[in-house]
């Protein structure tokens, strides 16, 4: 009867370590499920990123574009003012010569 209590103990802590194996291997599998639903959500994310960049590196292109023309467009409006007041100017200057009182 030693020998058979024995063996019983013995297929008792095989059945506990079985249950702990199997409670091991579900642990697993549901780790590896979070890692791979992090890991699918990082490469989410990566992509945003890389498409986020990509719109920044093309707005940075527009604006120096747009600060360009902005001052081409300045540059001609300071001429033009330039010319208008210039003209003014000529214009004023002739006006006084008529208006000087005649000796």
């Amino acid at each position: 009867m030693d020998k058979l209590d024995l063996i019983l103990k013995k297929l008792d802590k095989l059945d506990v370590m079985e249950t702990r194996l199997d409670s091991l291997e579900a642990g697993q599998k549901e780790l590896y499920q979070l890692v791979s639903a992090i890991h699918h959500r990082q490469e989410l994310l990566d992509s945003k990123v890389e498409a986020m960049a990509m719109n920044v590196h093309k707005l940075q292109g527009e604006f120096v574009g747009f600060r360009e023309e902005t001052r081409r467009e300045f540059s001609r409006y300071d001429r033009h003012l330039r010319a208008v007041e210039s003209d003014l100017d000529r214009t004023i200057e002739r006006v006084e010569m008529l208006e000087e009182p005649r000796n």
